[in-house]
């Protein structure tokens, strides 16, 4: 990491990411101060730290979304209703598509067996929209409401490649941290 604007975009980006897996900015803040402590020194990099935040993070999550956290609001809207998956499927997503871990790496964070790892993320992908969907038409869904509000049906979660390029690093930047 070069400069303290490369640096404060890669601690948000942990920080979201760590907000995503455990559905509390509470907790998010504990993962990333975690993350950030389990790093070794002569192995500083910003993939290393997205790493031990997820490890962290995943083990630090919240059951359920019980109410609106205000550090939601630092999520793109398209990435909020990732929060009201369940979540091993939640947890599955993020690593996987969000974060573009391997199968095998996701495996040993998360202590699952491969293919359930590919069912949860499929499983995933198929429920996001409909999600974004419901939780902008309910009124009864208070939490859901608060989390989705300003998302309008045809706001649904964008292509992978555009989640993929705001959490994932580009490729100038994998090839300084190489």
């Amino acid at each position: 990491m070069r400069s303290n604007g490369e640096l404060a975009n890669v601690i948000e980006k942990a920080f979201c990411t760590a907000l995503l897996l455990t559905a509390s900015g509470t907790l998010a803040e504990t993962a990333v101060l975690d993350g950030i402590g389990a790093l070794e020194f002569d192995q500083v990099s910003s993939d290393n730290l997205q790493l031990e935040i997820a490890r962290s993070a995943t083990r630090e999550s919240a059951d359920l979304l019980d109410q609106f956290d205000p550090a939601f609001s630092i999520l793109p809207v398209e990435l909020r209703c990732v929060l009201l998956l369940e979540q091993r499927f939640r947890h599955c997503f993020v690593l996987r598509v969000l974060l573009g871990l391997t199968r095998e790496t996701c495996s040993r964070i998360l202590h699952l067996p491969v293919p359930e790892i590919d069912d949860a993320v499929r499983t995933a992908v198929q429920r996001l929209p409909l999600l974004n969907v419901a939780a902008s038409l309910s009124a009864n869904r208070p939490a859901a409401s608060r989390l989705t509000a300003g998302m309008t049906p045809t706001a649904r979660p964008s292509g992978v490649s555009h989640k993929r390029s705001w959490f994932r690093n580009q490729p100038e930047e994998r090839k300084l941290n190489a």
